[in-house]
């Protein structure tokens, strides 16, 4: 019955090849559901905006809605806008999805081309803005190589900023075969 599995991320200036060390790595590779691997730097209460970088096709991931409705519930709650990067294709699904929701704060759309340029992106950013990255697992619809190296990337330059790492939700297919 769980919907979303929240985790803090400590810093391991130790772990080179794995950011997230063996339990949330099992976690991601075991479980189906939406995960949220956080780290708060301070309080939460400096969060003055919250900047989502989402990859091609999130939009067809199975939790991706659920996932707007929880950025759009945490920014109204926070009192903070929304900025988010996006493939222009992704962008269209996430205005649609704006229509739907009673939207109360400000989100500000800009197409993310190239995830290599994204370290400089962040550190364009405020340090009071929460970095969120939604990531996704091996074979599934909007996985690229290059998002495996997002967590390591932001420990190594950036072990000081809010971040969160969300995973979406996969569907599980039970296959009946029956053998004679």
């Amino acid at each position: 019955q769980v919907s979303d599995v929240i985790v803090g991320m400590q810093h391991h200036s130790h772990l080179k090849d794995n950011p997230f060390g063996v339990k949330l790595s099992n976690l991601l590779k075991h479980s189906h559901y939406n995960i949220f691997i956080t780290r708060f730097v301070g309080s939460i209460d400096r969060m003055k905006r919250l900047v989502v970088m989402m990859p091609e096709k999130a939009e067809y991931e199975h939790g991706f809605f659920l996932f707007m409705q929880r950025c759009h519930t945490l920014c109204r709650q926070m009192q903070c806008n929304a900025v988010i990067y996006a493939h222009p294709d992704t962008l269209q699904h996430v205005r649609q999805l704006m229509h739907c929701f009673d939207i109360k704060i400000t989100i500000e759309l800009n197409e993310l081309h190239n995830w290599q340029n994204v370290p400089m992106l962040i550190d364009s950013l405020s340090p009071q803005d929460m970095i969120t990255f939604v990531l996704s697992r091996k074979n599934t619809v909007s996985y690229a190589p290059v998002l495996d190296e997002i967590p390591l990337m932001i420990e190594s330059h950036f072990p000081d900023r809010m971040v969160s790492f969300f995973y979406p939700e996969q569907t599980v297919f039970v296959e009946n075969i029956t053998t004679y």
